[in-house]
Formats: C-alpha cells, sequence, structure tokens
C-alpha cells in the first residue's frame, strides 16, 4: 500500500538552489579572513575585556576612552577603542577582566556563539545559520550580538515561560538597551505582562547591583561619555561608511538625518502588527530588532546578525510559493553587509508575507 506526502516536497531546483546560495554566504564569510590583515582577532572585544578590567582597577576611568584603549595595546592602529556599554554590563564584562585577554576572547566567542546557535535553533532557524557571513564577523570581533541575539530569541521561544524569558530580557537590555527598545511593545502586543514586569525588575536588579559596586559615578560618566562617543563614530574615518543604519546612510551622504525621527513610529507600528498577526518567534526577532536598528544612529555590520536567525528560517522554507522572494531577499540581506542599510531593509521586507499577503503564519 503506497502513502501520500502530506506535506509539499521540495523539487531539485530549489534543493540546488539553496545549496548554491549556502555556498556563495560560505565563500562570502572568507571576506573576513581578509580581516586579518588589517587587525588581529576580536579588536571589539578587547575594548569590552578593557572596560572590565578598568572596573575592577580604577572605576573612575571606565569611560575614560584614552585610558580604556591604552589598556587594550591593540596592535594595529592607533584610534581610540573606548568602552560604552552601561554599567551594569560590568557585571558581566568585570569578571572577563579579570583574565588575560588571549583567554578571555575565546572563551567569551564560544560561550555567546553557542548560546546564539541553541537560541538560533528554538525559533527555527537551520543550522546552516553558521554560513551567514554576519555570524563569522561576529566571532572575528567579539562582539555582543551573539548574547543579546541569543537571549532575545530564547525569550521569544520560551512563551510558556514567562518569567524565565523576561529574565532573559532583562538581561540583554542590561548590556546593550537600544537594540531592545521595542521588546516592550511586543510583550505589550501579546499581553504577556509576568515576562515584561520581570523583565523590568531584574533590569533594576542589575543596575542596583552595579551601583552597589561602583556607585552612581560611572552611571553619571556613561551618559556623559554617549554624545563623545557618537561625535568619535561620526568622525573617526571609516565609521560612518560601514553604518547599517537608515542615519548613518543619510549623514554620510550629506543629508538630514531629521527624517529618521519619523521611523519610529513607523518601527512601533511594525513591532505591533507583526505580534497582532504572527505567531512565529522568528518575524518578531525580525520586527523587533529591525525595528531597533532604523531608529538607531549607530549599528554596524556585525549587527545584521541579529537578524540572521528570521532570514535563514524563511530562507529554509523551500516549499514555500514565495521562496524564490525571500531567497532573493537573503541574497541582498547577505550582501547588504557593505552596503549601508540594505541588509536590515531586506529581513524587514520578509515580514510582507505576515502582515500583508496573508492573515496567517507561513508554513
Amino acid at each position: 500500500m503506497t502513502t501520500t506526502a502530506l506535506t509539499p516536497q521540495p523539487d531539485r531546483f530549489r534543493t540546488f538552489a539553496l545549496a548554491a546560495l549556502l555556498a556563495v554566504f560560505a565563500w562570502r564569510c572568507t571576506d573576513v579572513l581578509g580581516l586579518l590583515n588589517q587587525q588581529s582577532p576580536g579588536p571589539d572585544f578587547s575594548a569590552l575585556w578593557a572596560g572590565g578590567r578598568a572596573a575592577l582597577s580604577a572605576p573612575s576611568r571606565i569611560y575614560d576612552f584614552a585610558y580604556v584603549t591604552a589598556l587594550q595595546n591593540w596592535p594595529f592602529g592607533e584610534h581610540l577603542r573606548p568602552f560604552v556599554y552601561p554599567p551594569s554590563a560590568l557585571l558581566l564584562f568585570a569578571p572577563l577582566g579579570a583574565l588575560p585577554l588571549g583567554v578571555a576572547y575565546p572563551l567569551w566567542t564560544v560561550a555567546t556563539g553557542g548560546l546564539f546557535l541553541w537560541g538560533s535553533r528554538r525559533v527555527g532557524a537551520p543550522w546552516w545559520i553558521a554560513l551567514f557571513p554576519a555570524v563569522w564577523l561576529v566571532a572575528f570581533c567579539g562582539q555582543t550580538t551573539f548574547a543579546i541575539a541569543g537571549l532575545a530569541a530564547l525569550a521569544l521561544a520560551w512563551r510558556e515561560r514567562s518569567i524565565t524569558a523576561g529574565v532573559l530580557l532583562g538581561v540583554a537590555a542590561a548590556i546593550k538597551p537600544q537594540l531592545l527598545i521595542f521588546m516592550p511593545i511586543a510583550l505589550l502586543a501579546e499581553w504577556r505582562w509576568r515576562s515584561l514586569i520581570s523583565a523590568g525588575f531584574t533590569g533594576l536588579l542589575l543596575c542596583g547591583a552595579s551601583v552597589a559596586i561602583w556607585g552612581l559615578e560611572p552611571w553619571q560618566a556613561w551618559f556623559a561619555a554617549l554624545p563623545r562617543f557618537q561625535t568619535l563614530f561620526e568622525t573617526t574615518p571609516g565609521l560612518i561608511e560601514d553604518a547599517i543604519t537608515p542615519y548613518a546612510w543619510l549623514q554620510r551622504n550629506g543629508w538630514s538625518t531629521g527624517p529618521t525621527l519619523l521611523l519610529a513610529p513607523v518601527a512601533a507600528a511594525l513591532v505591533w502588527l507583526t505580534v497582532r498577526r504572527s505567531d512565529r518567534p522568528a518575524d518578531r526577532l525580525i520586527a523587533t530588532f529591525g525595528g531597533a536598528l532604523l531608529v538607531s544612529p549607530y549599528a554596524m555590520p556585525y549587527e545584521a546578525a541579529l537578524l540572521a536567525p528570521g532570514v535563514a528560517v524563511y530562507l529554509g522554507t523551500i516549499t514555500h510559493r514565495r521562496w524564490l522572494a525571500y531567497a532573493t531577499a537573503a541574497c541582498f540581506y547577505t550582501v547588504g553587509l557593505v552596503h549601508g542599510p540594505t541588509s536590515v531593509l531586506m529581513a524587514l521586507a520578509l515580514l510582507a508575507e505576515p502582515l500583508w499577503l496573508s492573515r496567517r503564519p507561513t508554513a
């Protein structure tokens, strides 16, 4: 007796096309190796490590850009490499600062990379998300993107664990709050009050712990350091050119950045509608992080990895009737690593399916 498959099977063309795309993505990852000619691995982690070391030895100088740069003794280039994360993040980075940099960097990359892959799998991303160039770029830089994306992905996937999800989001916000600015809207749209309250409580607890350990001075210094860092970002060659936000794109082309203020309500509405119309964690991940990148004045190519789990979910649905459109968006998302906000806009374009083309979540 023969049986009929209940789910559509991918045709041979799409299977080969996906394999070819992944091969191209893997080839693009070799671009990261080219960075070794310009700097050693872990250029961004060295600033995190130095901030943690300053918190242990000279708390009053955590946000002294020159001092933190000198601690790193970086072999390539002489431009400033400051620590600009909030003092609440020092609860994580101070222990790393107690270790030698050569030990702390691989430990951080492996631990947060594992968290990222775990969270990505929980929201439905295939294993080959590891072939996305943005993922390799995060590993090379030693950035916090793996940690933020992994924590958020797990929180969005664990709906039945409301308090745990909120704790994870609170920890992520304590590290890099600007990337979580639309997460409260996402929680409110789903009436996840317990998650929202536990996230807020966790954030306050971590901030309070940092005050108890280092006092209020680092917080005052952090607020004063933010405009100095923005000036540094805008005047350092190469930074504004590589940024992936609309704000940076307008600025480097000599146009007014005022229109980016109009993107805030657009991003908020996008998050609200996505949560209301789609129950897929991948869609919510794209909406919340994509919305944050739309309004942020500062975000570099490694932050594109925040969107990688959602993009991989869509690229993996090769039986879907709109897969060719998804694959096209994924290609531009990958190429967008060197073309301003293209990567962000292409990831957000994938939300056309749950928002406008279908009232039901995609298969």
